[in-house]
């Protein structure tokens, strides 16, 4: 594993511009991030530290939390989704140009 590691950082100082599909990457992941921080926060200090659930079954408290923040369940899903993609993306480009060697 170290070997593969040292191997990688060799590649990337013989080629520097494999640095870029990264740095893409990482700026996109943060601001995706930046965008649904507040859906996050309105989750887990409404859920977990208010404790905003009713003292009910179980069943009923899960339809409760999801029917009350769909709207932060949909935005928090979709940003995983694009997150999933960007690094997809970026594996991608790097496969592209490890093999054009």
């Amino acid at each position: 594993m170290i070997s593969a590691l040292a191997g990688g950082l060799i590649e990337m100082a013989k080629r520097p511009l494999l640095i870029g599909p990264a740095l893409l990457g990482i700026a996109l992941n943060s601001i995706v991030l930046l965008l649904y921080i507040g859906s996050f926060q309105n989750i887990f200090i409404g859920a977990v530290l208010f404790n905003e659930l009713p003292d009910a079954p179980a069943l009923d408290a899960l339809f409760y939390f999801v029917s009350n923040n769909a709207e932060d369940i949909a935005i928090i899903s979709l940003a995983l989704f694009i997150t999933l993609v960007v690094g997809v993306l970026t594996l991608f480009a790097y496969t592209n140009a490890l093999q054009a060697k």
